[in-house]
């Protein structure tokens, strides 16, 4: 106990980036989804704070990061719908900042709708695509594709939130599994709550996840953890 509480000073003391910040299953941006994994309760608005940046959220009465969007299409606009992940949902930026936003400003009589989850994979975006962005009636459909995509889609699990998955048949369709998607475990939320106090915990596993995560070579692959 000694032993454990003095490496847990030395970790506040010389390496503050370990003790944790909120909580991401209890972060109000974010709810339990049992068709997409997770989503954003509709109306929440506030402050997104991490410590390299802090600006204002705020979810559309859809559950988008996003103005507000009729399903009907205004005559003459031309209407893009953004998918992808916490690049399209903006993280790090204002709600006037993200990428769709500086695109409709550019685009005369144009409408960029953003339809972007943090954290997901282009499997939870085909459904998203299906299951909401199409309702919209768009011209144009842009997917912001990352790298930890093509691994995100082989996974039912994407950090403390489950995730659905597609199952590729012989001869080629997809098959949709782990749906309804199970809510957070008791286990995860306890081991994600004792994660967010305990620095010593959080440098432990930062560290050997940081060495599963090396590449061929030596070198660190682009890793992306769903960012609430």
């Amino acid at each position: 106990v000694i032993a454990l509480a003095i490496g847990e000073g030395a970790v506040r003391v010389f390496r503050p980036q370990f003790v944790a910040g909120p909580d991401p299953i209890r972060n109000p941006f974010w709810r339990h989804d049992p068709g997409l994994g997770w989503s954003h309760p509709p109306g929440v608005e506030g402050l997104f704070a991490r410590e390299e940046f802090s600006h204002h959220v705020r979810i559309n009465s859809s559950g988008w990061r996003d103005r507000e969007r009729s399903p009907v299409k205004p005559p003459g606009h031309y209407r893009i719908a953004g998918l992808g992940d916490s690049f399209t949902w903006g993280h790090g930026v204002g709600d006037d900042e993200i990428y769709t936003r500086v695109m409709e400003r550019m685009l005369p009589d144009a409408e960029v709708l953003n339809f972007g989850l943090s954290g997901s994979a282009t499997d939870q975006q085909l459904l998203i695509l299906r299951k909401h962005a199409l309702a919209y009636h768009p011209d144009l459909v842009v997917v912001m594709v990352s790298r930890n995509d093509f691994a995100g889609n082989s996974q039912t699990m994407e950090g403390t939130y489950p995730k659905p998955r597609f199952i590729m048949e012989g001869d080629g369709s997809l098959t949709l599994t782990n749906v309804p998607v199970p809510d957070v475990s008791r286990w995860f939320r306890f081991h994600s709550r004792m994660r967010r106090r305990s620095g010593l915990l959080n440098l432990i596993e930062s560290t050997f996840e940081g060495q599963a995560q090396t590449g061929p070579g030596g070198t660190r692959e682009a890793q992306y953890s769903i960012t609430c």
